[in-house]
């Protein structure tokens, strides 16, 4: 019983302390420092995955071929091609994050509808780190559009078209 006397007796100290007059504003402004500093020694790093973007990305690419469809819905070959005519063209500034990375970010962005914040955590970078990024891989894909897709020519019928009744 005493224990929880002393504790509530502590605690309208602190209370009163706490809502003391205009004299006592600097210890209050201490107090709330001091309370402060203790709440950021106690955070935990919202972003502690054992591997970095890039090991990530690195081990999907060269793990197994069916982990790396179900990611970016896309074979190796043509992913490992995509990178080489990006790097080729110069068209993602090479600053901190791998061509690779970027590409499987984006990717996992569209094929999966991933959000930003799910980015980030699998990739263990800031929202704006990938959101930047998510930009330059679209700008580069779209700079390579004209030269990659062909449409058709529209002149031509093909044969299987032109021979069928149904149509």
């Amino acid at each position: 019983m005493d224990s929880d006397t002393t504790n509530s007796e502590d605690n309208v100290t602190i209370v009163d302390f706490l809502n003391s007059s205009d004299d006592d504003e600097e210890a209050n402004i201490f107090v709330q420092l001091l309370m402060s500093l203790t709440n950021r020694l106690n955070r935990q790093p919202r972003h502690n995955s054992a591997l970095t973007g890039r090991e990530y990305a690195l081990e999907q690419l060269y793990g197994h071929p069916e982990n790396m469809f179900e990611i970016c819905c896309m074979h190796r070959d043509t992913f490992e091609a995509i990178v080489r005519l990006i790097q080729d063209r110069n068209l993602l500034p090479s600053l901190s994050i791998s061509t690779e990375e970027s590409l499987m970010m984006f990717l996992r962005t569209i094929a999966l509808s991933d959000r930003n914040r799910e980015i980030q955590d699998r990739f263990v970078h800031s929202g704006e780190t990938v959101h930047r990024y998510f930009v330059n891989v679209l700008t580069a894909l779209s700079a390579l559009a004209p030269d990659v897709i062909k449409p058709p020519n529209m002149n031509i019928v093909p044969p299987k078209i032109r021979y069928n009744p149904k149509y």
